[in-house]
C-alpha cells in the first residue's frame, strides 16, 4: 500500500492552496478545472488562473464585464496562445449559461445525483468534457452530496496501484482531492510508459506482474 505521506509530499488540493471555498463559491475553482483540463502544461494552467484571480475575474459576472478581448490577453499572459480564442468564448458562453440559471451553486444544489450534475454541467456550454468533470468533483467530495468521477489517467493508476482512492482516502484520513490529483499525475505516466522514475514504482502490478 502506498505511504500517506508520500503522497502528501507530492500531491495538494488546488482550490485549498489558493483559498477557494467551493461551498461558498464553487465558480472560481470550475474556472480552475477549466483551465486544468486544457491540452496545457499545468504550470501553465497555474500561472493562469493566478491571473485571473489578481485581476479578480474569477465569477461569471466578472467574465462578461471584462469581455472577449480582455479575457483572450489574460490567456495570452499565462501562455494559452494556441488555446487563447476558443477558450475566452468557451469561458464567455459558460458565463452567460450560468447567469442564466443564477449561479453555479444553484447548479449544485438543484442536482440530485452525480448524473444530473454532469448532464447539468455539460449544457452549459461545449468543452466540458469528462476531464473538466473530473477535476471538477474531486474538490466536492465531501462537501457536496456528490461521489468523485475519475477520468482515465486516475482509473488507470488506481489499477496499476490497486487501491480505490475514495476508500483510501478514508482509511487514511486524508483530503480526497489530494489523492486523485497524486493518482491523477501518476496516471499520465502510466499512460506515457514513464516507469522508469515514477515514484510508485514499487508499489506497481504492471512494472512487477
Amino acid at each position: 500500500m502506498i505511504p500517506k505521506d508520500l503522497i502528501i509530499k507530492n500531491s495538494n488540493s488546488y482550490a485549498e492552496l489558493y483559498g477557494i471555498d467551493v461551498k461558498k463559491d464553487p465558480f472560481p475553482w470550475f474556472l480552475f478545472s477549466i483551465l486544468l483540463s486544457a491540452k496545457i502544461s499545468e504550470k501553465i494552467a497555474l500561472k493562469t488562473f493566478e491571473l485571473f484571480s489578481k485581476n479578480e475575474i474569477t465569477s461569471p459576472e466578472k467574465i462578461i464585464e471584462y469581455g472577449w478581448d480582455y479575457i483572450v490577453s489574460i490567456l495570452d499572459k499565462g501562455g494559452y496562445t494556441r488555446y487563447d480564442f476558443k477558450t475566452a468564448t468557451k469561458l464567455l458562453y459558460i458565463s452567460k449559461s450560468i447567469i442564466k440559471i443564477g449561479s453555479l451553486k444553484k447548479i449544485l444544489d438543484i442536482s440530485k445525483n452525480n448524473e444530473e450534475l454532469i448532464f447539468n454541467l455539460k449544457s452549459l456550454g461545449k468543452g466540458i468534457g469528462s476531464v473538466t468533470i473530473s477535476i471538477f468533483l474531486r474538490e466536492l467530495v465531501g462537501k457536496y452530496n456528490f461521489n468523485p468521477s475519475p477520468d482515465i489517467r486516475v482509473l488507470i493508476s488506481s489499477r496499476n496501484l490497486n487501491i480505490d482512492p475514495l476508500q483510501y482516502s478514508k482509511e487514511n484520513g486524508l483530503d480526497y482531492a489530494l489523492v486523485e490529483n497524486f493518482l491523477s499525475k501518476i496516471g499520465k505516466n502510466c499512460m506515457k510508459n514513464r516507469c522508469e522514475n515514477c515514484l510508485v514504482k514499487e508499489f506497481c502490478n504492471y512494472i512487477n506482474k
